[in-house]
């Protein structure tokens, strides 16, 4: 009885030595995991409790396209009014200011005697929507849908348009239209 007594004590000493000597048993006892009791690459999302990691926890920099998954950025994760025209393709959106150019049939050319012309831009498509105002003259002019071909618009105004008016104009395109 007193071996087993014995027997059962250094088993307990022998268990103690080897959980005091074990740095990971050591640290779950004593609730203190640092870095080096964890290996490299074993934490996951789910090891990490929900709003820990902090801006000041992220490098500047170190969120690049390649580690953001695709459609990862939402509609709901860019702030109203944060995205401008810098950041839209020119296929998408192109605004643009053209001068009468007096170059026979490209750009914008009017001669000052007709009250339609015709306005060249090679990213117009049948499927864009193109908004234009006339600058250095009072006119209501306007574009039609069924104008539209690839490469220019029909541009009508109220009256003649004077040579050297110039125009502002935007082109819509939608890309699920090509």
């Amino acid at each position: 009885m007193i071996g087993l007594k014995i027997g059962g004590i250094v088993v307990a000493a022998f268990i103690a030595g080897a959980f005091v000597a074990s740095p990971e048993l050591r640290a779950y006892a004593a609730a203190t995991v640092t870095s080096a009791d964890i290996v490299d690459g074993t934490i996951q999302s789910i090891d990490i409790g929900t709003g820990q990691v902090k801006n000041s926890d992220i490098g500047a920099s170190a969120v690049t396209n390649s580690k953001i998954g695709n459609s990862a950025v939402t509609s709901s994760k860019i702030a109203d009014g944060a995205i401008g025209y810098a950041d839209v393709s020119r296929n998408l959106i192109a605004v643009e200011h053209r001068k009468d150019c007096n170059c026979g049939g490209t750009g914008w050319d009017p001669d000052g005697t007709s009250s339609v012309q015709l306005l060249y831009d090679s990213r117009i498509t049948p499927n864009s929507t193109v908004a234009i105002t006339v600058v250095d003259s009072i006119l209501n002019c306007w574009t039609y849908a069924d104008s539209i071909a690839s490469g220019f618009v029909v541009v009508r105004c109220s009256s003649t348009i004077p040579n050297f008016t110039g125009i502002n104009y935007a082109i819509f395109n939608n890309p699920a239209y090509g």
